[in-house]
């Protein structure tokens, strides 16, 4: 499905007229919302309008994701499959497929735990001691990261890396400027 494009009846008409043999299938978004949706994705909106869940992580930190899933997140319009004799799509549609894996988190948590480690052994005794800390906790982090986020109930695909202090106080200043920002909203 690689050319989806808006189009009108008598267009689709006429180069199902000119190119007979083109599997060109029409999807009207009244008639087929579901469809419409997972092909066309969001095309008049935003993901951040959606309603969303929020999960917290083993850090302590919350994290939030669009729920319930739109369509074009939960199904995999590539494996559909249309049937060109009962002209509908065969169902039931399949799941979107998964990014990650627990095994790619794996391989990723090492390689940061490995950088992490190198950088603590080329600190000396004039480094920065806040700085020896975070790096220390990122390296931490790093060793238990795929126990740690599976316990807690995570999905690989929603698995938080910190690759350096920088990335970690961007996460905690990010968690209290939500935090501020729903308290002064429940305030209203």
């Amino acid at each position: 499905y690689q050319d989806m494009r808006e189009t009108t009846l008598e267009e689709w008409t006429l180069q199902k007229v000119e190119n007979p043999d083109d599997n060109v299938v029409l999807i009207n978004a009244v008639a087929q919302p579901l469809e419409a949706s997972i092909f066309w994705a969001m095309k008049d909106s935003d993901i951040s309008e959606l309603s969303t869940r929020t999960k917290t992580g083993p850090d302590g930190l919350e994290y939030k994701n669009p729920w319930p899933l739109p369509p074009h997140k939960a199904y995999q319009k590539d494996d559909m499959v249309w049937n060109s004799d009962t002209l509908q799509w065969n169902a039931p549609y399949p799941w979107h497929k998964p990014w990650t894996t627990w095994e790619s988190i794996t391989t990723q948590a090492a390689s940061v735990e490995v950088r992490a480690k190198a950088w603590l052994d080329a600190a000396d005794s004039s480094t920065d001691a806040s700085l020896v800390t975070a790096w220390t906790k990122i390296k931490d982090e790093a060793a238990g990261k795929v126990d740690a986020w599976a316990t807690a109930g995570l999905l690989p695909h929603e698995v938080v890396f910190r690759n350096s202090p920088e990335d970690s106080d961007g996460e905690v200043q990010a968690a209290a400027a939500r935090a501020a920002t729903e308290a002064a909203d429940s305030a209203i």
